[in-house]
């Protein structure tokens, strides 16, 4: 399946699931944005975000309104917590050595995160499955999001730009209501990254 991803597979896929799960996405995003300042729920909702909707829309699963409330995503909260240290701790020594190694690392583990709390892995163990299964695949990651960005980017600054010739204050909601939107397409690209590299499978 590795030798499969490619720019042009992950940017057709972004873009196709991306169309197909941008309501629900973004509704989960927008509820996720709201309650990011409750204790607890927050933990929920961002493993949600981060980790639920990805690794559903990987496996072409049907994404709930409400996904991000999911109880079962704060039972992972160890495993979230434990994963992203390790990461931060990692990528933050590889900056220390000239910046490039810790974009190295963050590639290299993108997958860390949803293999640790998707399947249930330990946290080392799914940083060092990243690393392998993402091996001779990191341009071709950086590439995709790269595109992917340019693409939204200027979509949602045009979009903006016309919306702000007939209302500043609408276009701030029409912008905000545009990123809630274009998360969907980044999401769909890590889901088919995930399932394309590892199976994105709980099981």
């Amino acid at each position: 399946m590795k030798s499969d991803l490619t720019v042009g597979s992950i940017i057709s896929r972004a873009l196709e699931d991306g169309v197909k799960n941008i309501l629900p996405v973004a509704v989960n995003f927008i509820l996720w944005a709201l309650t990011i300042w409750i204790p607890y729920i927050n933990i929920g909702t961002t493993i949600g975000i981060t980790v639920g909707l990805p690794a559903k829309a990987g496996r072409g699963e049907g994404i709930s309104y409400t996904e991000v409330f999911n109880p079962q995503y704060r039972k992972q909260m160890g495993n979230f917590f434990l994963v992203q240290g390790l990461q931060l701790v990692g990528i933050y020594m590889g900056i220390i050595f000239m910046f490039v190694p810790g974009i190295v690392l963050s590639l290299a583990w993108t997958l860390g995160t949803l293999i640790a709390v998707d399947q249930g892995e330990n946290p080392l163990t799914a940083l060092v499955r990243s690393n392998e299964v993402t091996y001779g695949k990191k341009w071709t990651i950086f590439l995709a999001y790269l595109v992917l960005g340019i693409v939204v980017g200027v979509a949602v600054f045009i979009l903006s730009a016309v919306i702000g010739a007939v209302s500043e204050g609408l276009a701030m909601v029409v912008v905000f209501l545009a990123v809630a939107a274009s998360v969907s397409f980044f999401i769909s690209a890590l889901g088919y990254i995930y399932y394309t590299l590892d199976g994105g499978s709980a099981e």
